[in-house]
């Protein structure tokens, strides 16, 4: 997992995620939470399985629109993928 604090969401929020990917032998997921590593899964990204080479985008909704500042943490399930770039919007 990682896990960043004071991640500022503002007030308008944010309602998906982007990220650029590579999938491993096997799909894998990131789950989004929110203020604490046991916190609220507000959303899951999953990385289809591919090659180990080629990057896609993947887009995932979150479950609510999350709005002013929180702790954010990224949990890893899964083995063999690769994430390069996200984005909330």
């Amino acid at each position: 997992w990682i896990g960043l604090k004071g991640v500022d969401f503002g007030e308008k929020g944010s309602s998906e995620i982007v990220a650029s990917v590579c999938g491993g032998a096997e799909e894998g997921i990131i789950q989004i939470r929110l203020d604490n590593l046991q916190g609220d899964i507000v959303g899951s990204l999953t990385i289809p399985a591919g090659d180990g080479a080629a990057y896609t985008e993947q887009v995932a909704k979150l479950t609510e629109t999350v709005t002013g500042v929180h702790d954010l943490y990224f949990v890893f399930c899964g083995s063999g993928y690769t994430w390069d770039t996200w984005q909330f919007r």
